[in-house]
Protein backbone atom coordinates (compact mmCIF):
# COMPACT_ATOMS: atom_id res chain seq x y z
CA UNK A 1 0.00 0.00 0.00
CA UNK A 2 1.16 3.48 -0.83
CA UNK A 3 0.23 6.10 1.74
CA UNK A 4 -1.62 9.00 0.13
CA UNK A 5 0.31 12.13 0.97
CA UNK A 6 0.86 15.28 -1.06
CA UNK A 7 1.66 14.40 -4.65
CA UNK A 8 1.20 10.62 -4.39
CA UNK A 9 0.14 9.32 -7.83
CA UNK A 10 -2.11 6.31 -8.43
CA UNK A 11 -0.46 3.37 -6.65
CA UNK A 12 0.07 1.17 -9.74
CA UNK A 13 2.22 3.85 -11.37
CA UNK A 14 4.78 3.57 -8.55
CA UNK A 15 4.74 -0.20 -7.99
CA UNK A 16 1.96 -0.60 -5.42
CA UNK A 17 -1.34 -2.45 -5.76
CA UNK A 18 -3.34 -0.20 -3.41
CA UNK A 19 -3.29 2.97 -1.35
CA UNK A 20 -4.23 4.11 2.14
CA UNK A 21 -5.86 7.47 2.73
CA UNK A 22 -4.07 9.57 5.33
CA UNK A 23 -6.31 12.51 6.18
CA UNK A 24 -5.85 15.40 6.09
CA UNK A 25 -3.47 14.77 3.17
CA UNK A 26 -5.08 14.95 -0.27
CA UNK A 27 -8.51 16.04 0.96
CA UNK A 28 -10.54 18.36 -1.21
CA UNK A 29 -10.79 20.76 1.73
CA UNK A 30 -12.72 23.99 1.64
CA UNK A 31 -11.43 27.06 3.36
CA UNK A 32 -13.43 28.13 6.38
CA UNK A 33 -15.24 31.44 6.27
CA UNK A 34 -14.74 31.85 10.00
CA UNK A 35 -11.74 32.09 12.23
CA UNK A 36 -10.41 30.30 15.27
CA UNK A 37 -10.45 31.64 18.84
CA UNK A 38 -7.10 32.89 20.13
CA UNK A 39 -5.49 32.67 16.69
CA UNK A 40 -1.92 33.93 16.52
CA UNK A 41 -1.97 37.38 14.85
CA UNK A 42 0.94 36.17 12.68
CA UNK A 43 -0.99 33.14 11.42
CA UNK A 44 -0.18 32.34 7.77
CA UNK A 45 -1.56 28.81 7.62
CA UNK A 46 -4.86 27.46 6.38
CA UNK A 47 -8.20 27.04 8.14
CA UNK A 48 -10.60 24.53 6.62
CA UNK A 49 -14.12 23.65 7.65
CA UNK A 50 -14.35 20.13 9.12
CA UNK A 51 -18.08 19.87 8.38
CA UNK A 52 -17.55 20.53 4.68
CA UNK A 53 -14.70 18.03 4.67
CA UNK A 54 -17.04 15.39 6.10
CA UNK A 55 -19.69 16.17 3.49
CA UNK A 56 -17.16 16.11 0.63
CA UNK A 57 -15.60 12.83 1.78
CA UNK A 58 -19.01 11.19 2.20
CA UNK A 59 -19.90 11.98 -1.40
CA UNK A 60 -16.50 11.30 -2.96
CA UNK A 61 -16.60 8.66 -5.70
CA UNK A 62 -14.68 5.42 -5.22
CA UNK A 63 -11.12 5.44 -6.47
CA UNK A 64 -10.43 3.56 -9.73
CA UNK A 65 -7.99 1.34 -7.79
CA UNK A 66 -7.98 -0.45 -4.43
CA UNK A 67 -8.02 2.24 -1.76
CA UNK A 68 -8.33 1.77 1.95
CA UNK A 69 -10.33 4.73 3.19
CA UNK A 70 -9.56 6.81 6.23
CA UNK A 71 -10.99 9.44 8.55
CA UNK A 72 -9.65 11.79 11.20
CA UNK A 73 -11.36 12.97 14.36
CA UNK A 74 -9.92 16.49 14.08
CA UNK A 75 -6.80 18.33 12.96
CA UNK A 76 -4.84 21.30 14.23
CA UNK A 77 -1.08 21.04 13.88
CA UNK A 78 -0.37 24.42 15.47
CA UNK A 79 1.83 22.83 18.19
CA UNK A 80 4.05 21.41 15.45
CA UNK A 81 3.84 24.09 12.74
CA UNK A 82 3.14 27.28 14.68
CA UNK A 83 1.66 30.12 12.61
CA UNK A 84 1.99 28.04 9.41
CA UNK A 85 -0.41 25.41 10.73
CA UNK A 86 -3.33 23.72 9.03
CA UNK A 87 -6.51 23.72 11.09
CA UNK A 88 -9.81 21.93 10.45
CA UNK A 89 -12.21 24.10 12.43
CA UNK A 90 -15.52 22.96 13.89
CA UNK A 91 -14.67 19.29 14.32
CA UNK A 92 -16.87 17.32 16.68
CA UNK A 93 -17.50 13.73 17.73
CA UNK A 94 -20.77 13.84 15.77
CA UNK A 95 -19.08 14.95 12.55
CA UNK A 96 -16.35 12.37 12.98
CA UNK A 97 -18.95 9.65 13.62
CA UNK A 98 -20.79 10.57 10.44
CA UNK A 99 -17.55 10.49 8.42
CA UNK A 100 -16.39 7.20 9.94
CA UNK A 101 -19.83 5.65 9.38
CA UNK A 102 -19.60 6.56 5.70
CA UNK A 103 -16.08 5.08 5.54
CA UNK A 104 -17.40 1.84 7.08
CA UNK A 105 -20.24 1.71 4.54
CA UNK A 106 -17.93 2.44 1.59
CA UNK A 107 -15.44 -0.17 2.79
CA UNK A 108 -18.16 -2.82 2.94
CA UNK A 109 -19.48 -1.76 -0.47
CA UNK A 110 -16.17 -1.40 -2.33
CA UNK A 111 -13.88 -4.09 -0.90
CA UNK A 112 -14.24 -7.86 -0.70
CA UNK A 113 -14.25 -9.71 2.63
CA UNK A 114 -10.72 -10.16 3.88
CA UNK A 115 -9.70 -6.76 2.49
CA UNK A 116 -12.06 -4.56 4.48
CA UNK A 117 -9.64 -2.34 6.34
CA UNK A 118 -10.04 1.30 7.24
CA UNK A 119 -7.71 3.74 8.92
CA UNK A 120 -8.15 6.45 11.52
CA UNK A 121 -5.65 9.26 11.92
CA UNK A 122 -4.90 9.00 14.89
CA UNK A 123 -5.15 7.36 18.31
CA UNK A 124 -2.88 9.89 20.02
CA UNK A 125 -1.74 12.54 17.55
CA UNK A 126 -1.68 15.27 20.19
CA UNK A 127 0.71 17.51 18.22
CA UNK A 128 -1.82 17.52 15.37
CA UNK A 129 -4.98 17.67 17.48
CA UNK A 130 -5.96 14.29 15.98
CA UNK A 131 -6.63 11.89 18.80
CA UNK A 132 -9.25 9.44 20.02
CA UNK A 133 -7.84 9.13 23.54
CA UNK A 134 -10.09 10.53 26.25
CA UNK A 135 -9.38 14.08 27.36
CA UNK A 136 -10.70 16.46 29.99
CA UNK A 137 -12.83 18.45 27.54
CA UNK A 138 -14.80 15.68 25.76
CA UNK A 139 -14.01 12.59 27.80
CA UNK A 140 -14.61 9.40 25.79
CA UNK A 141 -16.79 11.06 23.13
CA UNK A 142 -14.54 10.21 20.16
CA UNK A 143 -14.10 6.62 21.33
CA UNK A 144 -17.86 6.24 21.75
CA UNK A 145 -18.41 7.74 18.27
CA UNK A 146 -15.93 5.19 16.88
CA UNK A 147 -17.76 2.34 18.60
CA UNK A 148 -21.14 3.45 17.29
CA UNK A 149 -19.84 3.88 13.71
CA UNK A 150 -18.16 0.46 13.73
CA UNK A 151 -21.08 -1.38 15.35
CA UNK A 152 -23.77 0.34 13.29
CA UNK A 153 -25.49 1.77 16.36
CA UNK A 154 -25.31 5.42 15.35
CA UNK A 155 -28.29 7.63 16.11
CA UNK A 156 -29.30 8.71 12.63
CA UNK A 157 -31.38 11.54 14.04
CA UNK A 158 -28.28 13.07 15.65
CA UNK A 159 -26.18 12.56 12.53
CA UNK A 160 -28.83 13.95 10.18
CA UNK A 161 -29.14 17.02 12.41
CA UNK A 162 -25.37 17.45 12.27
CA UNK A 163 -25.42 17.16 8.47
CA UNK A 164 -28.27 19.68 8.16
CA UNK A 165 -26.45 22.18 10.35
CA UNK A 166 -23.45 22.02 7.96
CA UNK A 167 -25.26 22.47 4.67
CA UNK A 168 -24.43 25.58 2.68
Amino acid sequence: CAVETAGTPEPQTIGFDSSVQFPPHNLQARRSEGTVDDLNPHFTGQIHDYGWTVADEMTAPPAPYRRFRGAMPSWDNTPRRGPAATIYANSSPEGYELWLKSVVDATKRDLPPGERFLFINAWNGWAEGAYLEPDQRLGRAYLEATRRALTRTSSWETLVEYARSHQG
